[in-house]
C-alpha cells in the first residue's frame, strides 16, 4: 500500500472515531437552537475559523440569517441569537473574549471543541465535544493530543480536530434540511450567483 493510501485510511478512521463519539443529545440541542435562532453568528480562529466560514455558508444556503464575526457587516448580537464558536483547545483567547461578550448579551453559545471542560466550554450553553484520543500523561494538553501520537492521525500539526469539526458540521446540514423542510433546490437558489 502506498504512503498516500495508508495515510488516507488512518485519517478516515481517526475522523470517523472522533465524530462518532459526539453525544447525540447535544447535537439535537444544536439543531433546535439553529432552527429557532433569529440570527446565527459564527467564529473561530485559524483553521477552526475556516471550518466556521464553510458552515456559515451552508447555514445561509438553508435560509438562515448568518454572520461571521469579524466581517464588517456583522451586526450586534442579542438574546434571540446563537453564537457558534469552534475551538479545538477551548482556550483560544480571541474566541474566549467573544464568547464572554456574547454571554453578556444573553445569546445562546454553542461551542464545538475537543475539551468540554475548557474555559470556552464552561461558558457555553451547549458543548459539542469532539473526543480526540488522549495520551494519558498529557490528557489536558490539546496540542499534545493533536501533535504527538502518530497512531492518532498521520497529519502534521494536529488537523484531526478541524477535519472532524468540518465533517460534524457538514453532517448537520441534511439533518437541518429535514427539520426546516428545505430542499436542495431551495439551497441552490441561495448559492452565490456572483461567480
Amino acid at each position: 500500500m502506498s504512503d498516500f493510501s495508508e495515510n488516507l485510511k488512518k485519517i478516515i478512521g481517526s475522523v470517523e472515531q472522533a465524530v462518532g463519539g459526539v453525544a447525540e443529545s447535544n447535537t439535537e440541542q444544536v439543531v433546535d437552537k439553529i432552527c429557532q435562532a433569529s440570527s446565527i453568528f459564527v467564529f473561530g480562529a485559524g483553521r477552526s475559523g475556516l471550518v466556521g466560514k464553510a458552515f456559515a455558508m451552508r447555514l445561509v444556503h438553508l435560509g438562515k440569517t448568518v454572520h461571521f464575526i469579524g466581517d464588517s457587516t456583522a451586526p450586534s448580537i442579542t438574546h434571540n441569537d446563537v453564537l457558534i464558536v469552534i475551538s479545538g483547545s477551548g482556550k483560544t483567547s480571541s474566541v474566549h473574549l467573544l464568547t464572554k461578550a456574547a454571554c453578556k448579551q444573553g445569546a445562546t453559545v454553542v461551542c464545538v471543541t475537543s475539551d468540554a471542560e475548557s474555559p470556552i466550554g464552561q461558558l457555553a450553553s451547549i458543548v459539542v465535544e469532539i473526543p480526540i484520543k488522549r495520551e494519558s500523561s498529557q490528557e489536558n494538553d490539546y496540542l499534545a493530543r493533536q501533535l504527538v501520537a502518530k497512531e492518532i492521525t498521520p497529519t502534521p500539526m494536529g488537523t484531526l480536530f478541524e477535519l472532524s469539526a468540518m465533517l460534524y458540521c457538514d453532517t448537520l446540514v441534511p439533518v437541518l434540511m429535514k427539520k426546516l423542510r428545505i430542499s436542495e433546490m431551495f439551497m441552490k437558489k441561495k448559492h452565490s450567483n456572483l461567480e
